[in-house]
């Protein structure tokens, strides 16, 4: 997946802030709501404190009439609260956040524009600003997607504190028209700059969103689901992946004679599809383990990729599927990766084609993290020197006795895997004496015997043994 700057936004400096919520309009009221929703219902007790203080704060000179100015904001402030007692489907109402805000500062305006002209009949000196004050705390909470509902808003809200004096005192309004004139723009201006606000942070947060979506895409191609879910939960690349000492079947596919075909482009396209299917079947059965999240269960782990083949695990870092044999699913791995690799040979040319062989031993390996900046997970060599010195043995003994091992596809295990087999897939081995032939595997000389199955091409699991799977 390739993410270009303008797909995020991030380099369109020539797209103001105002053009990009244009163009993401719904999103961009969505955001609105839950930012509105925030103050709301995340901070609801804090509200209803405000306007308890206020309703204490002009007890002394209004009486119960300043209950009247005040108890319809804090009947308001309290609805979150009461929400949450008598519904659990109050969070439903988070879609309309703005709603519940203007209805707040509605009420709040009313309430003060209320106590104020009280206080003006009853001959108190007001002459601080308190509607001019009143408007522009309006102003501040605002959560309008645009300009033109910004005005709207700013005229509707003054039009709501001018008719509240308007109904105590006709008069009084007169001595209040510069506070109403002044509310009215400095609010409608107050609410223009925290639109901008806004708009600026909902564009960074899209961005931000859709990088981090973009990158835990890439993110997914490039470590296990499982590794996926503890990241996200905090823990450290380190600890999604075991790092303890086992003892597991590594295995090698490799493509015999491919250098003859390298230099063709479509030798080179069947050679990575039948890679790719084969990555595909090693995790066919990957699944989560609840009672160890760093140790799902899988068929097989792939240790790492040559240029003419792969190491694959069985058994380590994960565990097989349903407790079954892993020596048996190391193998019948191998078994069907070559016979993926005869089908895209196949395609390529029946008559001059390469073929496989597969190499299994059973040895003790532990996984590591390389302390690299940019980590990966791997074995170490210890555990992996086996299988090389095995592989490395099978080019030998094939080129060496090429009379005795007519060309075609090979498996080749170890002792230790051949005896781990279960009867039905070991009988079609042969074993080979590696003292009769006068060899011996490097670094392993109580190594004395391997065992060998030929695959024949028309046949696979050893359902025809008279040419295929014979070795003389």
């Amino acid at each position: 997946m390739e993410m270009h700057p303008e797909s995020t936004g991030l380099h369109d400096t020539q797209r103001s802030d105002a053009d990009y919520c244009r163009e993401h309009l719904s999103a961009f009221r969505l955001f609105l709501n839950a930012e509105a929703a925030k103050l709301f219902f995340q901070r609801s007790l804090i509200l209803v404190a405000l306007f308890a203080v206020a309703i204490l704060a002009n007890m002394p000179k209004l009486g119960s009439r300043a209950v009247f100015a005040y108890m319809p904001g804090l009947l308001v402030a309290l609805a979150p609260v009461i929400l949450r007692f008598v519904s659990n489907q109050y969070l439903r109402l988070l879609k309309h956040g703005v709603a519940f805000v203007d209805a707040l500062v509605v009420v709040g305006v009313a309430g003060a524009a209320s106590t104020i002209a009280i206080a003006w009949q009853q001959g108190a000196a007001v002459n601080n600003g308190p509607i001019l004050s009143a408007l522009l705390i309006a102003g501040f909470f605002s959560y309008h997607s645009s300009i033109y509902a910004q005005i709207a808003r700013g005229v509707s809200i003054t039009l709501v504190a001018f008719l509240v004096v308007f109904v105590f005192d006709p008069m009084t309004t007169k001595a209040f028209a510069g506070q109403f004139i002044g509310g009215l723009g400095f609010s409608v201006f107050l609410g223009i700059k925290v639109l901008r606000t806004h708009q600026s942070q909902f564009r960074r947060v899209s961005v931000e969103r859709r990088l981090n979506t973009h990158l835990v895409s890439e993110l997914e191609s490039m470590v296990y689901p499982h590794q996926l879910s503890m990241l996200r939960v905090k823990h450290t690349l380190s600890e999604t992946m075991p790092l303890n000492r086992s003892t597991a079947f590594v295995a090698e596919f490799d493509i015999i004679g491919s250098s003859a075909f390298a230099a063709m482009p479509i030798f080179e396209s069947a050679k990575r599809a039948s890679f790719s299917s084969c990555y595909s079947e090693l995790l066919s059965q990957y699944c989560l383990n609840p009672s160890s999240p760093e140790r799902p269960y899988s068929l097989g782990h792939l240790v790492k990729e040559m240029g003419d083949g792969f190491i694959y695990s069985v058994g380590y870092p994960f565990e097989v599927p349903d407790l079954g044999n892993p020596a048996d699913t190391s193998l019948l791995l191998g078994l069907k990766f070559i016979d993926i690799f005869n089908k895209q040979m196949d395609a390529f040319s029946k008559v001059s084609r390469p073929t496989s062989a597969v190499v299994i031993v059973q040895d003790s390996i532990r996984g590591f993290w390389t302390s690299y900046q940019v980590k990966s997970y791997d074995f170490e060599q210890t555990g992996m020197t086996k299988v090389n010195r095995l592989g490395a043995f099978r080019k030998e003994l094939l080129k060496r006795f090429h009379d005795r091992f007519p060309p075609g596809d090979y498996v080749i295990v170890d002792d230790q895997t051949y005896f781990a087999l279960s009867d039905q897939v070991k009988a079609p081995f042969l074993e080979v004496d590696l003292r009769d032939l006068d060899m011996q595997i490097r670094g392993y000389p109580d190594l004395l015997k391997v065992y060998i199955r030929l695959i024949g091409r028309t046949s696979l699991y050893g359902l025809k043994r008279n040419q295929g799977d014979s070795a003389a």
